[in-house]
Protein backbone atom coordinates (compact mmCIF):
# COMPACT_ATOMS: atom_id res chain seq x y z
CA UNK A 1 0.00 0.00 0.00
CA UNK A 2 2.73 1.90 0.91
CA UNK A 3 4.22 1.67 -2.46
CA UNK A 4 1.23 2.62 -4.27
CA UNK A 5 1.04 5.85 -2.52
CA UNK A 6 4.95 6.81 -3.55
CA UNK A 7 3.43 5.84 -7.19
CA UNK A 8 0.66 8.59 -6.44
CA UNK A 9 3.18 11.32 -5.36
CA UNK A 10 5.74 10.67 -8.21
CA UNK A 11 2.24 11.23 -10.93
CA UNK A 12 2.09 14.41 -8.49
CA UNK A 13 5.52 15.11 -9.14
CA UNK A 14 5.27 14.36 -12.77
CA UNK A 15 2.69 16.37 -13.93
CA UNK A 16 4.05 19.62 -11.42
CA UNK A 17 7.47 18.83 -12.93
CA UNK A 18 5.96 19.23 -16.38
CA UNK A 19 3.44 22.03 -15.87
CA UNK A 20 4.11 25.70 -17.53
CA UNK A 21 7.27 28.48 -15.87
CA UNK A 22 10.46 28.24 -14.86
CA UNK A 23 12.03 25.62 -12.81
CA UNK A 24 11.59 27.31 -9.33
CA UNK A 25 7.96 27.51 -10.56
CA UNK A 26 7.89 23.65 -11.33
CA UNK A 27 9.43 23.19 -7.79
CA UNK A 28 6.91 24.92 -6.28
CA UNK A 29 4.04 23.36 -8.16
CA UNK A 30 5.73 19.79 -6.67
CA UNK A 31 6.10 21.21 -2.94
CA UNK A 32 2.50 22.30 -3.38
CA UNK A 33 1.22 18.38 -4.96
CA UNK A 34 3.10 17.08 -1.48
CA UNK A 35 1.45 18.98 0.74
CA UNK A 36 -2.50 18.25 -0.94
CA UNK A 37 -1.39 14.44 -1.13
CA UNK A 38 -0.31 14.67 2.55
CA UNK A 39 -3.68 16.30 3.42
CA UNK A 40 -5.63 14.90 1.13
CA UNK A 41 -4.29 11.23 2.03
CA UNK A 42 -3.71 10.40 5.76
CA UNK A 43 -3.93 6.48 5.28
CA UNK A 44 -1.28 6.79 2.16
CA UNK A 45 0.93 9.64 4.70
CA UNK A 46 1.34 7.53 7.50
CA UNK A 47 2.17 4.09 5.91
CA UNK A 48 4.78 6.22 3.53
CA UNK A 49 6.27 7.73 6.92
CA UNK A 50 6.52 4.48 8.09
CA UNK A 51 7.48 2.55 5.26
CA UNK A 52 10.60 5.00 4.86
CA UNK A 53 11.39 5.62 8.59
CA UNK A 54 11.19 2.46 10.27
CA UNK A 55 13.90 0.99 7.64
CA UNK A 56 15.62 1.70 4.40
CA UNK A 57 12.71 0.82 2.18
CA UNK A 58 15.29 -1.00 -0.84
CA UNK A 59 16.30 -3.51 2.09
CA UNK A 60 12.65 -4.19 2.68
CA UNK A 61 12.73 -7.41 -0.12
CA UNK A 62 11.06 -6.39 -3.45
CA UNK A 63 7.93 -4.16 -2.95
CA UNK A 64 10.68 -2.16 -0.86
CA UNK A 65 13.04 -2.23 -3.39
CA UNK A 66 10.04 -0.92 -5.80
CA UNK A 67 8.89 1.57 -2.97
CA UNK A 68 12.47 3.17 -3.44
CA UNK A 69 12.62 3.00 -7.05
CA UNK A 70 9.61 4.60 -7.11
CA UNK A 71 10.94 7.29 -5.04
CA UNK A 72 14.60 7.58 -6.75
CA UNK A 73 11.98 8.59 -9.58
CA UNK A 74 9.87 11.40 -8.04
CA UNK A 75 13.39 12.76 -6.97
CA UNK A 76 15.30 12.91 -9.92
CA UNK A 77 11.73 14.63 -11.36
CA UNK A 78 12.70 17.19 -8.74
CA UNK A 79 16.36 17.36 -9.49
CA UNK A 80 16.18 17.98 -13.19
CA UNK A 81 13.34 20.63 -12.08
CA UNK A 82 16.48 21.80 -10.58
CA UNK A 83 18.24 21.98 -13.25
CA UNK A 84 16.21 23.69 -15.38
CA UNK A 85 15.64 26.19 -12.64
CA UNK A 86 19.49 26.93 -13.36
CA UNK A 87 19.59 26.62 -16.88
CA UNK A 88 16.67 29.38 -17.37
CA UNK A 89 18.10 31.91 -14.80
CA UNK A 90 15.39 31.27 -11.67
CA UNK A 91 17.79 29.33 -9.36
CA UNK A 92 21.77 30.59 -8.61
CA UNK A 93 24.16 28.50 -10.75
CA UNK A 94 26.23 27.77 -7.67
CA UNK A 95 23.02 25.30 -5.99
CA UNK A 96 23.83 21.72 -5.77
CA UNK A 97 20.76 20.62 -7.65
CA UNK A 98 20.81 16.88 -5.35
CA UNK A 99 21.36 19.03 -1.63
CA UNK A 100 19.36 21.81 -2.48
CA UNK A 101 16.06 19.12 -3.48
CA UNK A 102 16.91 16.91 -0.38
CA UNK A 103 16.96 19.92 1.56
CA UNK A 104 14.03 21.62 0.59
CA UNK A 105 12.21 18.16 0.78
CA UNK A 106 13.47 17.20 4.00
CA UNK A 107 12.42 20.79 5.57
CA UNK A 108 8.85 20.57 3.97
CA UNK A 109 8.24 16.66 4.71
CA UNK A 110 9.97 17.36 8.26
CA UNK A 111 7.07 20.33 8.78
CA UNK A 112 4.62 18.00 8.23
CA UNK A 113 5.72 14.93 10.05
CA UNK A 114 5.87 17.24 13.21
CA UNK A 115 2.86 19.31 12.88
CA UNK A 116 0.69 15.60 13.17
CA UNK A 117 2.63 14.19 15.82
CA UNK A 118 2.72 17.54 18.21
CA UNK A 119 -0.86 17.98 18.28
CA UNK A 120 -2.28 20.77 19.89
CA UNK A 121 -3.09 24.70 18.11
CA UNK A 122 0.44 23.47 16.23
CA UNK A 123 -1.65 20.95 13.79
CA UNK A 124 -3.99 23.44 13.07
CA UNK A 125 -4.40 23.45 9.28
CA UNK A 126 -3.81 27.41 9.51
CA UNK A 127 -0.43 27.20 11.33
CA UNK A 128 0.52 24.34 9.08
CA UNK A 129 -0.33 26.15 5.93
CA UNK A 130 1.71 29.65 6.80
CA UNK A 131 4.34 27.47 8.66
CA UNK A 132 4.62 25.46 5.37
CA UNK A 133 4.63 28.85 2.82
CA UNK A 134 7.59 30.35 5.23
CA UNK A 135 9.43 27.39 4.74
CA UNK A 136 9.00 27.52 1.21
CA UNK A 137 9.34 31.39 1.35
CA UNK A 138 12.93 30.67 2.87
CA UNK A 139 14.42 27.65 0.48
CA UNK A 140 13.31 29.85 -2.74
CA UNK A 141 14.55 33.11 -1.75
CA UNK A 142 17.85 30.84 -0.67
CA UNK A 143 18.20 29.70 -3.88
CA UNK A 144 16.57 32.39 -6.25
CA UNK A 145 18.68 34.45 -8.96
CA UNK A 146 19.43 37.69 -8.64
CA UNK A 147 18.41 39.66 -11.67
CA UNK A 148 20.12 42.71 -12.59
CA UNK A 149 18.21 45.58 -12.78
Amino acid sequence: VAKEGMARVREMFREACRSDGSGIDRLLAAGDAYVRFWRDNPDYRRLLIDAKMSRPPASSGPQGLEFATIAEESNRMLVQAAREGMADGTIRSDVSPEKFVFCASSMIEGILVRTERYGGSVTSDRWRDETLAYASRLWRDAVTARRQE
